[in-house]
């Protein structure tokens, strides 16, 4: 099995249960790990067999587009669309940050981690 680990992928949206987080939007880093048999890329060198970051990253962004109340929702929605397009993909490990969340508390982030 192989790993490959994508971090800091940086993402406005407007996730939140807050009235003020669905109008002004706010920012939000994902981190995306994958697990899975990718053997015949690295044998072929050919990116057709391997799991493409840029990739990734532009499907992180598209359904970071879609609003969810939840973190939660956002981080399993990317691992689900991970999961489809790769079927090599045996463990998929999703971490969503949400930075400078709109609440009465000094709290500089809050993240969750979805797996499966």
């Amino acid at each position: 099995m192989n790993q490959i680990n994508i971090e800091g992928i940086k993402v406005y949206a407007y996730h939140g249960c807050i009235d003020e987080e669905a109008k002004v939007g706010g920012y939000f880093t994902v981190d995306v790990e994958v697990i899975g048999d990718f053997s015949k890329a690295i044998e072929t060198d050919d990116l057709k067999y391997a799991f493409d970051y840029v990739t990734v990253s532009r499907m992180v962004t598209i359904e970071m587009q879609h609003r969810c109340n939840l973190i939660e929702k956002a981080a399993q929605n990317i691992l689900n669309a991970i999961k489809r397009h790769y079927v090599q993909a045996k463990d998929v490990k999703v971490k969503v940050t949400k930075h400078r969340a709109p609440i009465e508390l000094d709290v500089e982030q809050v993240s969750v981690i979805v797996q499966g």
